[in-house]
C-alpha cells in the first residue's frame, strides 16, 4: 500500500551521462499501473534529441498523477527506458510520492 489517499502523484528523476559519440535515440522514464491484464494509464518522457547534451549529465524528470486503482493488488511501475544498443550510464532514479493533505485535518 502506497497511500490511503484516493490518489497521489509521483516525482521520478534520474540523470543520464551521453557519450560524445552517441548516435541512439534518447533515453526516458516511464510510469505506469499494471495488473494481471496489463499496464494501464501508461506515460512515459524522453529527453529530446536537441536538448540532449552530449559528453554531459542530463537530467530528466516527469510527474505522474494516480489513475483510481481497479484492485488493491495493481502495482505501480517506475522505471527508466534506454531504446538504444549504445552505451550510457545511469545515476541516481529517484521516486518521490506526492499525496494530499487529510481533508479533514485536525487543529
Amino acid at each position: 500500500q502506497i497511500t490511503d489517499r484516493y490518489y497521489f502523484w509521483i516525482r521520478a528523476k534520474a540523470w543520464y551521462y551521453i557519450p560524445e559519440n552517441y548516435t541512439g535515440d534518447s533515453p526516458g522514464i516511464v510510469a505506469h499501473f499494471e495488473n494481471k491484464t496489463g499496464a494501464y494509464k501508461y506515460r512515459h518522457k524522453v529527453i529530446k534529441n536537441s536538448d540532449l547534451k552530449k559528453g554531459s549529465w542530463n537530467e530528466i524528470s516527469m510527474d505522474y498523477l494516480s489513475p483510481e486503482p481497479r484492485s488493491v493488488k495493481d502495482r505501480i511501475k517506475v522505471y527508466l527506458w534506454h531504446p538504444s544498443q549504445e552505451k550510457i550510464m545511469i545515476d541516481s532514479l529517484q521516486v518521490t510520492l506526492l499525496e494530499p493533505e487529510a481533508e479533514n485535518p485536525t487543529p
